[in-house]
């Protein structure tokens, strides 16, 4: 009996040890994790904003792919909510208080396997290379979640740092699989119907192409604005010269516009006609980083259904969807228009 009497003593004592030990943690705490991702804030935010969008990048759903899931509607913005409920995950929900395009706060509250809440919240700041995302959650232990987290042999850092950290990372991965899509269509033979146009040339590398053609776009629409002239339809670019093995590009710019305009002596913007003609039309849908191949591509088709291009005249590329419309370069639709020879009777 004595040696009950004095287990059960040392047990009280263990308890009573414990007890103390787990009511001197520290009942506050704070967790972040940080990553660059080079993709647009816009795109990168509404990834964050948009919970019907976690499930593509949350590190938890990997844990648990069966979890069911419901959400608001709007499922975006503030008050927007979603909640949970899986074997693995418990069961939660989780609130958006307030959502800016550079910053978030989410009420995150956990029910199962214990009860517990936390403050959530995402900066998005511009960098010269992309946006440096920062993904925290700050609150204040209870003692059964310190109890908790003793008999895990770890604290809120090792529980929550790991998952924000892989959640970054998928997120990275996810806007650029999006940013990555891409599609070539070929549409055949086509009329394009010509017009006046003001238009500006650049001879560069090509690697600067795309940086010359932005310049000389706003350069054209500035004089535009100027001088109250409107556009009559998107923008082309043609394609004098392209030789990969020089890294030399020769391209004209070129703005539609209704009518004959006269530019002023001296001015860099030129006025022009283009004159209708036969062309081998080629859409892609995609980042114009796929340029290349979808040229590629419709050089091959044309000479396997044994079309002629026209060397007396250039190919060019009309921009109908560009970044002007959309951040995302999956969005984007470029019309390419290589010139065919005339049949011969």
């Amino acid at each position: 009996m004595k040696i009950l009497k004095y287990l059960l003593f040392l047990f009280l004592i263990a308890i009573i040890g414990f007890s103390v030990y787990v009511t001197t943690k520290p009942d506050h705490y704070k967790v972040e994790r940080s990553r660059l991702i080079n993709a647009p804030e816009s795109m990168v935010y509404n990834y964050i904003d948009d919970y019907r969008k976690w499930p593509e990048w949350s590190p938890w759903m990997e844990q648990d792919p069966e979890a069911q899931l419901n959400f608001s509607d709007p499922s975006s913005g503030k008050d927007a909510y979603y909640s949970w409920s899986g074997e693995a995950l418990g069961e939660g929900n989780m609130k958006t208080l307030y959502s800016t395009p550079d910053s978030l706060m989410q009420k995150i509250s956990f029910i199962k396997p214990y009860e517990s809440e936390g403050d959530v919240y995402w900066i998005l700041e511009k960098k010269k290379m992309g946006i440096e995302v920062t993904w925290g959650m700050e609150g204040r232990l209870s003692f059964m979640e310190k109890a908790y987290m003793f008999f895990q042999g770890k604290d809120m850092e090792g529980l929550i740092g790991p998952d924000y950290e892989r959640g970054l990372l998928n997120l990275d991965d996810k806007l650029h699989e999006e940013m990555s899509q891409y599609k070539i269509e070929f549409k055949g033979l086509t009329e394009y119907g010509g017009g006046y146009n003001l238009y500006q040339s650049v001879a560069c590398p090509i690697d600067d192409a795309d940086t010359q053609i932005s310049r000389l776009l706003e350069e054209i629409g500035s004089y535009m604005e100027r001088e109250n002239i409107n556009p009559a339809g998107p923008p082309f670019v043609a394609i004098e010269k392209w030789d990969r093995a020089t890294n030399a590009a020769l391209l004209t710019v070129h703005i539609p516009v209704r009518d004959m305009t006269n530019v002023a002596s001296g001015s860099t913007v030129m006025a022009g006609y283009q004159e209708k003609g036969p062309y081998y039309k080629t859409i892609l849908e995609g980042d114009h980083k796929n340029l290349q191949e979808a040229y590629e591509k419709t050089m091959f088709n044309m000479e396997k259904l044994d079309i002629t291009i026209d060397q007396d005249r250039v190919p060019f590329e009309v921009f109908a969807k560009g970044p002007d419309s959309s951040d995302n370069p999956a969005d984007w639709i470029t019309e390419i228009y290589v010139p065919v020879a005339p049949s011969i009777e």
